[in-house]
């Protein structure tokens, strides 16, 4: 956590996101509380799955957990065929994904933005 807090103090004023890793801790609610003390801005998380889809129920609660103090960005696996049903299932209002070919029209459809 030292070297974290030192990471994010070098990076003010830029936004700080947490990646992936997070899917390792063996607690991620507590964890989370603990990158909202540091100001993060974000976590990126499949829910400890190999996909979002997978992790769908662990993403919907730590967004509800989360509130506003931190976003949640669902990633892992993330298409244009399944973006809609990761975001109806999670509640993350961002995700993340490496090719996603017609995700401008299939966000759309949701009123919603996401990162791609």
């Amino acid at each position: 956590a030292d070297k974290l807090a030192e990471l994010i103090a070098l990076a003010s004023p830029m936004r700080v996101g947490f990646h992936r890793a997070f899917d390792q801790l063996r607690e991620p609610e507590e964890s989370l509380e603990l990158l909202v003390s540091m100001q993060v801005d974000h976590v990126l998380t499949s829910g400890g799955a190999p996909t979002a889809l997978e992790g769908a129920e662990r993403i919907q609660r730590l967004v509800h957990r989360a509130g506003d103090r931190i976003a949640i960005t669902a990633g892992g696996g993330i298409t244009a065929e399944n973006v809609r049903e990761v975001v109806r299932r999670t509640g993350a209002k961002t995700v993340h994904g490496r090719a996603f070919r017609g995700l401008a029209r299939a966000v759309g459809t949701l009123g919603a933005a996401g990162d791609a």
